[in-house]
């Protein structure tokens, strides 16, 4: 349920290359095997675009402020 509302709301805000920059770097999150690491490939990860698009998303999921 988390996913799905995510993912709806990171497409209304990200371009084409934007999203197949988060599609690579799943691949490196996925990987992960804690959350503190899952957290360092999120610092990591080079597309300001995109890490805020997660933020927003997953706060408004969360919290039920979405959009």
């Amino acid at each position: 349920k988390m996913a799905a509302c995510m993912v709806a709301d990171i497409d209304d805000r990200l371009s084409d290359d934007d999203m197949r920059d988060l599609a690579r770097y799943t691949v490196g999150l996925s990987r992960a095997d804690t959350p503190g690491k899952a957290i360092d490939q999120l610092l990591a990860f080079d597309n300001p675009r995109a890490v805020a698009a997660i933020g927003r998303a997953a706060f408004g999921c969360v919290t039920g402020f979405d959009r």
